[in-house]
């Protein structure tokens, strides 16, 4: 965890982004957890444990590594209409993940 943090804490320093956060967890508790930097650079607010960030587009990838992990793993089929595993999705049984993923249907 020390060389994480140095590491993180020298792109701060560094000026390679204003502020960073993050945490380590698990079910049942935090294991750890920093912040450094300015959250808002213009007002000059420091990072805290309650900042939040707007991640726009990025969560399109941490949704994809999901379903790829479960397609690795056996529990979802790339192949299959999505309406299988999402029932309530509106656009007929045509539409499959993999078209989803790939921003085709």
């Amino acid at each position: 965890m020390k060389s994480i943090h140095a590491f993180l804490q020298s792109e701060v320093v560094q000026n390679k982004t204003p502020s960073i956060q993050y945490t380590f967890f698990d079910q049942d508790n935090i294991i750890y957890s920093f912040q450094d930097g300015l959250a808002d650079i213009k007002e000059c607010k420091i990072a805290t444990a309650a900042t939040t960030y707007n991640l726009f587009s990025i969560t399109k990838t941490f949704t994809a590594l999901a379903v790829l992990q479960l397609a690795q793993g056996g529990k979802a089929d790339l192949k299959t209409p999505l309406q299988k595993y999402l029932p309530w999705f509106p656009y007929g049984g045509q539409v499959t993940v993999e078209q989803v993923l790939q921003h085709v249907a």
